[in-house]
């Protein structure tokens, strides 16, 4: 990617929508050359779709866009998920950056980032409880923090992410939730991430 400045980079990273070309066939693949014209090419495309988009829309507009260039493309719809933003404000969230901060030393950068997280969205829709995600790995690992651990990478930081996860719960039962007033033994205040 290539921005003139770093305030665009970051636009494009956190918080606008995507359109991605995850892989191209068509054609001879073999070995050497031919010139042959393929009868037949594949692309496989995803997006990062933001609030107010709607994978039916999306997919409309996509499959409009190509078969306006050639009607005789099949677009196929394999799966797709609605967008989902945390709510910035609110109990639930302070309590994870109070955690994160007796946890670390620091307070925590608030980003948005894209990925795709099916079981939030879920969650919120089926037990409107308040979604937090921490993000506690590197982003240069890929990977996640349990997997590392289980490979005995960076015990200090799993001990931390534990500690986290242990302050945050607690203080998260204890401020009132905005759907159903205040939480209790019977349900959770605030869903973990």
């Amino acid at each position: 990617m290539r921005f003139p400045d770093d305030a665009h980079l970051r636009e494009a990273i956190m918080t606008a929508p995507t359109f991605e070309v995850h892989g191209l066939t068509g054609g001879y693949t073999g070995a050497g050359i031919k010139t042959i014209v393929p009868h037949r090419a594949e692309a496989k495309l995803s997006c990062r779709l933001v609030p107010d988009q709607t994978p039916a829309g999306v997919f409309n507009l996509i499959q409009r866009f190509v078969k306006q260039r050639c009607r005789d493309a099949e677009v196929i719809h394999e799966s797709s998920l609605s967008p989902f933003l945390v709510d910035p404000s609110g109990p639930h969230l302070e309590a994870a950056q109070q955690a994160m901060f007796e946890a670390f030393g620091k307070r925590p950068a608030l980003t948005r980032e894209g990925g795709s997280i099916g079981a939030v969205v879920t969650m919120d829709r089926i037990l409107r409880a308040p979604v937090v995600l921490l993000g506690l790995s590197l982003p240069s690992t890929a990977i996640t923090q349990s997997t590392r651990t289980s490979t005995g990478a960076r015990p200090a930081a799993a001990w931390r992410c534990s500690a986290v996860t242990s302050q945050v719960w607690p203080k998260s039962l204890d401020v009132p939730d905005p759907h159903h007033g205040w939480a209790g033994a019977t349900r959770p205040g605030a869903i973990l991430c």
